[in-house]
């Protein structure tokens, strides 16, 4: 049997880039994944690698509610990466991810998995950065076992 048999994990952000390639990680090593999509037709082409797709809003509490049900870890790297619409980096990154946290208290998650930002002083003030920033120390202050991945840049 597997190392990683029976363990459980939400990608959340299963759409973009990194949460793809997290996702499919997750599952070659043994985990049962299940992956949050504002749309599950986005993540149609991975339906094979998928143990389930949940269709929510991390800005959407109530769209979310239960996610993190049977889940022993979360993996988070939603952000929001264009100004498209009205939503703010502080509703997504910071809001959505403080929905996700509360959503994965609920549940009783072991560990919360963040993908942030390589933080240094000369971008502090960026909305983005503070967005995520202000995330983490809210994470840190949750008691939860976690984990920050700052990558210096990544794009989706």
């Amino acid at each position: 049997m597997p190392e990683n048999a029976g363990r459980r994990v939400l990608v959340a952000g299963a759409t973009g880039y990194l949460g793809q390639f997290v996702a499919s990680e997750f599952k070659r090593r043994g985990y049962y994944v299940r992956a949050l999509a504002r749309s599950s037709k986005k993540l149609e082409h991975m339906k094979d690698v998928l143990d389930e797709i949940i269709e929510g809003s991390v800005t959407d509490p109530a769209s979310i509610e239960g996610i993190c049900d049977g889940m022993e870890m979360v993996f988070s790297s939603v952000g929001k990466t264009r100004q498209q619409d009205k939503l703010t980096y502080r509703d997504v990154d910071y809001q959505g991810n403080a929905n996700l946290l509360e959503a994965a208290q609920k549940a009783g998650v072991r560990k919360f998995v963040y993908v942030s930002v390589f933080h240094i002083p000369e971008v502090a003030n960026l909305s983005i950065v503070r967005a995520h920033e202000d995330f983490v120390d809210l994470l840190a202050s949750s008691g939860m076992d976690h984990t920050v991945v700052r990558p210096t840049g990544y794009f989706s």
